[in-house]
This record gives structure tokens, sequence and C-alpha cells, in this order.
């Protein structure tokens, strides 16, 4: 049976809805599967893997091209989004669901100048859980947010790419940093 993380994560949220207002909320995004079936055909398996690039990362540059690019853009122009973070998990890496989602997910932590309820205003199928609790050190959470806006100016600035040009520039400017460092990461 599959089951719709929208509804999955919705129900989670709809359970627990009390009226929460907080500066640093966690929301979560699913990262679609029928992308895999709508990939052009240059994007089979075996000539991304050839090119260092897997299949999923085409479906997570379109989520974050049509997902999580316009919600930080609208919440830093209208709702007073200080700073943001997001990571790739899934039910066995955080994501508050059920055993049975195998659905990944962007995770998505928001940092806000004023305390908001931010399920209020949050599109589907965007998913706020709660609010965040603990809050991550300092100078690993200002390197994931500053990762996580490089990484989002790189999609914008290549706007006008197709989503495979576009992975071959991230590749290539992932390429730099591990030029930089003399490190390969696996």
């Amino acid at each position: 049976m599959d089951l719709d993380p929208i509804d999955v994560l919705s129900g989670l949220r709809d359970a627990a809805f009390v009226p929460v207002s907080a500066t640093a909320w966690k929301a979560y995004l699913p990262i679609g599967r029928a992308l895999r079936q709508d990939a052009p055909p240059e994007a089979d398996p075996a000539w991304l893997a050839s090119r260092g690039i897997a299949l999923e990362a085409l479906a997570v540059l379109r989520t974050v091209r049509t997902g999580v690019l316009p919600l930080v853009r609208t919440l830093q122009a209208d709702r007073g989004l200080q700073s943001f973070h997001f990571l790739v998990h899934d039910r066995t890496s955080g994501v508050p669901t059920t055993p049975e989602d195998t659905t990944s997910y962007i995770d998505l932590s928001l940092w806000f100048s004023r305390a908001v309820d931010a399920r209020e205003w949050l599109p589907r199928p965007w998913c706020f859980v709660a609010p965040r609790g603990r809050e991550r050190a300092g100078s690993a959470r200002a390197l994931l947010d500053a990762q996580s806006a490089w990484y989002l100016s790189l999609v914008e600035h290549h706007r006008r790419l197709g989503d495979l040009d576009l992975l071959r520039q991230i590749r290539q400017s992932l390429h730099y940093f591990a030029n930089m460092t003399q490190m390969q990461v696996a």
C-alpha cells in the first residue's frame, strides 16, 4: 500500500494542532517519486552515474526549484525570515512519520525575526510539524545556513538552465570545493 506522505505528515500535524508562536520552525516537503518516471531519456541512471550524479539528485533539484526556493524567498520578503537551512532526510534520519513511509523529504529549518505561527500560512504540500526545540550550535548552524543559501543562489542564478544542465553546473561547483580541499566525499 502506497502511503501519501502529505496525508501522513498532515495527519500528524493536524492531530497536534495547538496554536503556537515561535521564532524557529521545522518544515518537511516530500521529494516527488514520479520524477523518476518523468526524467528525460538522457537522465537514465547509468548515464547520470557515469557523471557522478545520482538519479535522486534530479528529484531533489526539482523539489528545491519548485518548493524550497519560492517559499524561502517569500518568507524573506514577507514574513521576517532571518536564516534557514535544509538537508534531505527520511524516516530513518529524523522525519517524524510512520515506519511504512519510505519517502525522502526536504527537512527545512527556519528562524524568524519575530514569533510566528507558521502553520497558518504554509502552503501544501509543505508540512510543519512543530516549532524547533533545540538550537544547533552557532558555527555548525551558520555553516549549514551559508551552504543552503549558496545552493539556492546557484539555482536562482542559473534559473534559465534545464534541470540536467543545472545538475552539471552544481557538480562542477562541487568539484571546485573538492579541488580546494583535495578531498573526495562518498
